[in-house]
């Protein structure tokens, strides 16, 4: 497993507000932070860009390694690098659904990232149920709501069960557990309320 450093987080939204939130949620994972989805798809080009150097550093390097066990150790990085370039460029994107900013909508950002980056699961974070069902149908890999009281909360429960339980929960499910357990439940010692977060696995 991953460290948090290791981690590359990308969230996306219009508001100044939510990325103070989503920063302190994230703190100790690598993040990068977009104000409309054309700045995203920017940033997204800057790190396939860093992948790219990396990865003529480490072939410069094995083209002058002549121990078979550290060449081994390269190829190795060299293949996930090239595997990160092509299909993951992030280890997760965050992303609003409406965003009057930004040009695509969130919806459109996700439908062309999940299209481009098959491997990189993005995690809408909205106000709008329509759009988040919406979202659900374009291959979104979850989503939070957003209620402006506890979402710093949620977005770290969120990153929470992705890095660490890797536990998708089907909306039918957590419905069903919230009928059961009432108005709130923990998860990894953070007390969030039922209903406000919910993954919309595909598989």
């Amino acid at each position: 497993m991953l460290p948090k450093k290791r981690r590359r987080i990308l969230f996306v939204d219009d508001e100044e507000r939510v990325h103070k939130y989503e920063m302190k949620a994230a703190q100790g994972y690598s993040q990068m932070h977009a104000y409309h989805p054309v700045h995203a798809l920017e940033l997204v080009e800057k790190r396939i860009s860093a992948i790219g150097r990396l990865m003529k550093m480490k072939e410069a390097r094995l083209e002058k390694e002549t121990d078979n066990k550290k060449k081994a150790i390269l190829r190795r990085q060299i293949q996930y690098l090239n595997s990160m370039k092509q299909k993951r460029p992030f280890d997760l994107a965050v992303s609003d659904v409406n965003m009057p900013a930004g040009n695509p909508s969130g919806l459109s950002l996700l439908e062309r990232l999940t299209a481009i980056y098959p491997k990189m699961p993005v995690l809408m974070h909205s106000d709008d149920k329509l759009g988040m069902r919406e979202a659900r149908k374009t291959g979104a890999y979850g989503a939070v709501k957003k209620d402006y009281t506890s979402d710093e909360h949620q977005i770290r429960a969120a990153l929470a069960q992705k890095f660490r339980t890797a536990k998708k929960v089907k909306l039918p499910e957590l419905e069903a557990r919230a009928r059961a357990l009432g108005q709130r439940e923990t998860m990894k010692g953070i007390q969030m309320p039922d209903m406000q977060i919910f993954y919309v696995a595909n598989s």
